[in-house]
C-alpha cells in the first residue's frame, strides 16, 4: 500500500533533525508539527506540543527572560520579512526530566518562512541544534586561557614560538623587551642568537637546535646573558623550549619562555665572591697556624711529651681538614666559572 503524502512527510519529518512546525495566525503562533529530536532534545511529548503556544510550553527563566525574547524576536522578523533568520548561539531554558528544574541550554536556531499559494507567510520551520556541551567546553577553554594570560603576566614571562620549516618567530612584547626590541619589531635567529654573550652563545645555540630536532618528549631550560639589541641593556634570561607536532600539515613549532633572572645572578654572584673572599681569608691564617704547629711538633720531639704532643698531633689534622673545606668551596667556585680544577695524586 503506498503512503500518502501526508504520512510520508511526517516520517520523513519525524526522522528529521530537531525541528518545530509554527502555524501563523496573526501575531499569535501554534505547534503544528514537532519532530521526534525536538521531543527528545527537549524533554517534552507530542501531546504536550501539538497546537500550544511554544512560549507556553517553553517560557524562559524568570529573572533570564532573554532566550524567549530572543526567539520571539527571531519568529516575528520571519513573519514579517518573509527572510530566513538564523540565531548562532543564545540560551534558553529547558526542563529537565530528570532533575525537574529549568536548566541552562544553549542552542543554534534557523527560521525559515514557508510561503501559502497567495505568497503570504502562512508557517514558520524552526530547526534547533544543541550546542551546550561545545559551549561549555568554549568556556572553560576560556577560562583557561585568560587564566594563563594572567599568570603569565604576573610572572613577567616572555613567550615566542619559533616555526622550525620556516624559522618563522613570533614573540610576546614581553619577549621583545628582555631581547631589547620594539614592541612592533621583528628578528631573526640569526640575530637574537648574536645577541647571546659569546662566551654562551654555541651553547645555547646546541641546545637550540637540538630541541628543534627534538621528538618532544622532553623540556630544554637555559640560562645565558644577553645584550639588548637595541637598548644595549645586559641580562640574564632562563629560557623553556619544547617541541609540538602538527598533524596536519606536519610542521613543527618550538615553543618556549623568556624569564629575567638578572636579579638572581647579581644575588648569586654576590654571594659567590663573598664564599670566595671569606675562603681566601682564611686560608692564609690557617696556613700559618699549620706552619706554627708543625715548628711546635718538631720542636717537641725530643721532650717526649706524649699527651702534649697528641694533642697537637689532633690540632694539626683538624687544622688539614678545615683547610681542606676551604679549598672545596674555592674549587666549587671554578666549577661555576666553567673551570673543573685537577688534583694529581698517586694511587695503588
Amino acid at each position: 500500500m503506498v503512503d500518502s503524502t501526508e504520512s510520508l512527510f511526517h516520517k520523513v519529518f519525524n526522522r528529521s533533525v530537531a525541528c518545530l512546525l509554527l502555524k501563523v495566525n496573526g501575531t499569535h503562533f501554534e505547534i503544528a508539527a514537532v519532530s521526534d529530536k525536538y521531543l527528545s532534545l527537549t524533554s517534552t511529548t507530542r501531546e504536550q506540543l501539538m497546537g500550544k503556544d511554544p512560549f507556553d510550553i517553553f517560557p524562559d527563566k524568570e529573572g533570564a527572560p532573554e532566550g524567549a525574547k530572543t526567539t520571539r524576536k527571531a519568529i516575528l522578523e520571519v513573519m514579517n520579512t518573509g527572510h530566513e533568520v538564523k540565531i548562532p548561539d543564545y540560551l534558553y531554558y529547558i526542563n529537565n526530566s530528570k532533575s525537574g528544574k529549568l536548566e541552562p541550554y544553549w542552542w543554534t536556531s534557523t527560521f525559515e518562512p514557508i510561503f501559502d499559494e497567495d505568497n503570504r507567510v502562512e508557517y514558520i520551520l524552526g530547526t534547533a541544534i544543541d550546542i551546550t556541551d561545545q559551549h561549555i567546553s568554549r568556556h572553560h577553554l576560556t577560562e583557561a586561557e585568560e587564566m594563563l594570560h594572567l599568570a603569565i603576566n604576573a610572572g613577567d614571562i616572555g613567550t615566542w614560538s619559533i616555526n622550525v620549516n620556516t624559522q618563522e618567530i613570533i614573540s610576546s612584547a614581553r619577549s621583545k623587551q628582555l631581547y631589547g626590541l620594539n614592541e612592533d619589531e621583528h628578528s631573526t635567529l640569526d640575530v637574537l642568537l648574536a645577541a647571546i654573550h659569546p662566551d654562551h652563545r654555541d651553547r645555547v645555540a646546541a641546545i637550540l637546535y637540538e630541541s628543534m630536532g627534538s621528538d618532544g618528549t622532553r623540556n630544554y631550560i637555559v640560562d645565558f646573558p644577553v645584550k639588548g639589541i637595541r637598548d644595549q641593556q645586559e641580562r640574564w634570561l632562563r629560557s623553556t623550549a619544547k617541541l609540538f607536532f602538527d598533524i596536519g600539515d606536519n610542521s613543527r613549532l618550538l615553543c618556549g619562555t623568556f624569564v629575567d633572572i638578572t636579579e638572581t645572578k647579581i644575588i648569586e654572584q654576590k654571594k659567590n665572591d663573598f664564599i670566595s673572599m671569606v675562603s681566601h681569608e682564611m686560608k692564609t691564617p690557617l696556613t700559618s697556624i699549620t706552619a706554627y704547629i708543625d715548628l711546635v711538633l718538631d720542636k717537641l720531639q725530643n721532650y717526649g711529651d706524649k699527651l702534649v704532643l697528641d694533642y697537637l698531633t689532633r690540632a694539626r689534622s683538624q687544622t688539614i681538614r678545615l683547610r681542606n673545606i676551604i679549598i672545596s668551596f674555592l674549587d666549587l667556585e671554578g666549577v661555576q666559572n666553567g673551570k673543573m680544577p685537577l688534583n694529581e695524586e698517586s694511587f695503588y
